[in-house]
This record gives structure tokens, C-alpha cells and sequence, in this order.
């Protein structure tokens, strides 16, 4: 037992597994995933931070089975692009993370995570903001009411002029 704590009468707390304490999350405005430079870039990020969860915002790509089929995950939440702009994935690894989908729309992706090896759960949404004023303005009112009706973890991130 560390000396420290047993001059204070104290038993050492298990820390908790690595998943809880720590887990990376990569979330990228990426601006297009169909070129190599986008595909090298991504491959050195998924290799340097291991992520276990990634979001792409404005991937420019209506169906993005490709990613998972190139990269290291094995499940995926999607919004195709708008003409030109837009696009959403959640990519994530399955044995390790369950998303149940709680809303999608063109600019939004919102899902409870859940750790499989723990009871710990959150809110994450992903947004990519249109550059339309009434656009954003529906995001800030649908963030607005998923706060209203959710106490908890919650993780929002996404990309565009929210």
C-alpha cells in the first residue's frame, strides 16, 4: 500500500480501466474525404491517436462505406452531402462502443454512446452547420431542446458556421 495513504488511514482506489479514463476522440472537419491527401492524413491520425470514435463533418460524400471499409472501424452512422457541401459520418469500433441513434437530420447526428465493459454512457452530437441563417438557426432549436429534455454526459462538436 502506498506509505501516503496509510499514514492517512486510507485504502489506494483502483484506478478505473483505460477505457473510462481515457478515451480519444477525433473530430475533423475534413473538407472532402475522396482525395489520397485526405486518405494519408487520416490514416496518420487513426494511426498516431487510436481513436475509438471519429466524426467527419463536410465529407462531400454521399455514402461513406468506403471508410469503413478502408479504415479500422466497423460501424458508422451517416448524412449524405447536399449537392456540393455537407456530409456527415460517425465512425466508430463496435466491440468497444455501442451508438444508438436518438436523431438525424441534414446537419445533425445525435447518439447515446455506451462503453461496453462499463455502465457509462453520453450524449454526443455530431453537426455540420449550413451557411443559411434559417438552417442554423433550426440547429440552435433542436440543441436547445435535447438540452431541455437531457440531463447527462454530452459531448457536441461538428463543424460550419453554428
Amino acid at each position: 500500500m502506498n506509505p501516503f495513504l496509510r499514514r492517512r488511514g486510507m485504502n489506494p482506489i483502483v484506478p478505473p480501466s483505460p477505457l473510462i479514463r481515457s478515451m480519444n476522440i477525433i473530430i475533423w472537419n475534413c473538407r472532402g474525404c475522396n482525395g489520397d491527401d485526405f486518405k494519408r492524413s487520416f490514416r496518420a491520425l487513426l494511426d498516431w491517436h487510436k481513436p475509438t470514435l471519429v466524426a467527419l463533418v463536410e465529407t462531400k460524400m454521399q455514402d461513406h462505406q468506403t471508410l469503413l471499409d478502408d479504415f479500422t472501424f466497423n460501424n458508422m452512422n451517416q448524412v449524405p452531402t447536399n449537392g456540393n457541401y455537407g456530409g456527415l459520418t460517425i465512425l466508430w469500433d463496435d466491440t468497444i462502443l455501442v451508438l444508438d441513434d436518438i436523431a438525424t437530420t441534414g446537419q445533425e447526428i445525435h447518439a447515446m454512446v455506451k462503453v461496453r465493459t462499463t455502465n457509462h454512457s453520453w450524449l454526443f452530437s455530431c453537426i455540420y452547420a449550413s451557411t443559411c441563417r434559417c438552417y442554423r438557426k433550426i440547429i440552435w432549436e433542436n440543441i436547445k431542446t435535447i438540452k431541455d429534455k437531457f440531463d447527462g454526459k454530452w459531448l457536441l462538436g461538428g463543424g460550419g458556421g453554428v
